[in-house]
C-alpha cells in the first residue's frame, strides 16, 4: 500500500508541476530512485530487462502511467508502460521492417503508399477483461504527405489507424 501512496504522491506533485490539461497528455522524466518498487518490479518481469535505462511518468485522460525503458539480455530495446497499481498497460519493442508480418506491411502500403517509417514497434497489449490474454499491434512513426504521423495496425492487417503527429 505504501508503494501505491508513493505513486499517488508522484502523480499529485507531477500534476501540480505541469498543470492540468485534460485534452493533452503531460509527461516528465523520472530518476531511477523515484520509481516505486512495485512499478519497477512489474516492468522488469514483463519486459525481461537486464537493466532499466530510462523512466518517465505520463498523465493522460486522468490516468497515471509509468513508462520504463531498457534492454533485454538479447539487446532488444523495450518500453513497458505500467499503471499505478502495477498492471501492465503495454509492452513495446523496437523492431526492423523485415520483422513486421506481411499482412501488416500490406495494409500500410495499401492505405499509405508513400509512407516512410522512421521507427517501428511491436506492441503487446492486454485484452480488456481477458484474464491475462494479450493482442499485438504494430506502431509506426514516420512521414506521409509532408506530415509527421503515427500509424497503428492490427497484427492481421485488418485495422489501421492514422494519427496526425504534428502536435507532438
Amino acid at each position: 500500500m505504501a508503494y501505491v501512496l508513493k505513486a499517488a504522491a508522484i502523480a499529485a506533485i507531477f500534476a501540480a508541476a505541469v498543470g492540468h490539461n485534460a485534452a493533452q497528455a503531460q509527461s516528465a522524466k523520472l530518476e531511477m530512485n523515484q520509481i516505486p518498487p512495485h512499478i519497477a518490479a512489474a516492468a522488469r518481469a514483463a519486459g525481461g530487462f537486464e537493466q532499466i535505462s530510462e523512466a518517465g511518468v505520463e498523465i493522460e485522460s486522468g490516468r497515471l502511467t509509468f513508462e520504463l525503458k531498457g534492454r533485454t539480455r538479447e539487446g532488444r530495446v523495450r518500453e513497458v508502460d505500467v499503471l499505478m497499481f502495477g498492471e501492465i498497460e503495454e509492452i513495446e519493442e523496437e523492431i526492423q521492417q523485415n520483422e513486421v508480418p506481411p499482412p501488416v506491411m500490406q495494409a500500410v502500403q495499401r492505405w499509405m503508399a508513400n509512407f516512410r517509417p522512421t521507427k517501428i514497434e511491436r506492441s503487446e497489449r492486454p485484452v480488456p477483461g481477458g484474464n491475462g490474454a494479450t493482442f499485438m499491434v504494430y506502431e509506426f512513426e514516420g512521414q506521409h504527405g509532408g506530415m509527421d504521423v503515427d500509424v497503428e495496425v492490427s497484427a492481421d492487417g485488418s485495422r489501421l489507424m492514422i494519427v496526425d503527429d504534428t502536435k507532438g
